[in-house]
């Protein structure tokens, strides 16, 4: 039984558009391929039981050579695997996999029925708003925590670019309504403005988050 915020990997086998002979077939049922599920299923299955960030973290695709090993009397080393074994294991050839799913209990139960917001959803809001709210240590301490939950770099960064575009809308706003008032603008450097870098560093580095 796993506490919120316990992780959870499983192996198993999955196939996708299996032939019909093979799921008809006696020998497939026998070596537990002909009822393998797809991965969309195991993955929605998963998502059911309350499970969050449910994904695959790797695949083992098997071949007709593999596969063979796997069908009736041949499977788990037992015996010798027939012609009839050979014609399936060479029709489900690419179409049977192992694939390894991990996933995270949430907080609370099960995800509310069609709500999209997970833990990892959490994080990346997160990210933007230290990104609006120019808090470096809130960025890295929510980094990591994304990295965790297996978010990708270019999802935070798509994150990162969100925030930066809605932080800066008001600027641009403002600078708009200057220019229209003036009739005129000049450059940072004609105004005089300090080189990058050399002031205004004033974020909190005490490490310390939100």
């Amino acid at each position: 039984m796993l506490r919120p915020g316990g992780q959870i990997a499983i192996s198993d086998i999955v196939a996708a558009e299996l032939p019909e002979a093979v799921r008809q077939s006696r020998d497939a049922w026998t070596g537990c391929l002909a009822g393998a599920i797809s991965e969309e299923a195991y993955v929605a299955g998963m998502q059911a039981a309350g499970l969050q960030d449910v994904r695959v973290s790797s695949r083992t695709v098997y071949d007709a050579t593999q596969l063979a090993g796997l069908f009736g009397s041949a499977c788990c080393g037992v015996g010798e695997a027939g012609p009839e074994a050979l014609a399936l294991a060479r029709q489900a050839a690419g179409k049977i996999w192992s694939a390894r799913f991990e996933g995270m209990k949430g907080e609370g139960t099960a995800r509310e029925a069609g709500s999209l917001f997970s833990p990892a959803v959490a994080e990346l809001v997160a990210i933007g708003a230290a990104i609006a709210a120019n808090c470096e240590p809130c960025f890295k301490h929510h980094f990591d925590q994304a990295r965790r939950l297996g978010v990708t770099p270019r999802d935070m960064a798509r994150a990162v670019a969100m925030a930066q575009a809605v932080k800066e809308a008001p600027a641009r706003a403002m600078l708009a309504l200057a220019e229209r008032y003036l009739g005129c603008q000049v450059s940072a450097a004609e105004a005089g403005a300090p080189a990058p870098g050399t002031c205004c560093a004033t974020s909190d580095r005490t490490g310390k988050c939100c």
